[in-house]
């Protein structure tokens, strides 16, 4: 993966995450981890994607609503994560 593709997942991300889009975000973050993992989406778009929406609340380009939903997002998807490694410990073992 390119760093140019990567900005393209974050750039995604982020608009789908302002926009309140659960469905596209969900979407971006599963497209990532059927190439790579969960845990990479969380580390390489997801982690970049939370820090730009910070730094945007910061200065207050961002309302605390959709700093909401980022964080409701955030926490699906490190479910997602967490249980995507539960299963592969389980089919590992």
């Amino acid at each position: 993966m390119t760093k140019l593709a990567k900005k393209r997942y974050i750039h995604k991300l982020l608009i789908a995450i302002i926009e309140a889009d659960r469905a596209t975000v969900n979407t971006i973050i599963d497209s990532w981890a059927k190439n790579h993992t969960y845990k990479s989406a969380i580390v390489n778009i997801l982690g970049p994607t939370l820090h730009q929406l910070g730094e945007n609340w910061q200065n207050e380009e961002l309302s605390i609503a959709q700093g909401y939903v980022a964080a409701k997002i955030a926490e699906d998807d490190l479910n997602k994560a967490l249980n995507s490694s539960k299963l592969q410990t389980k089919y590992l073992e």
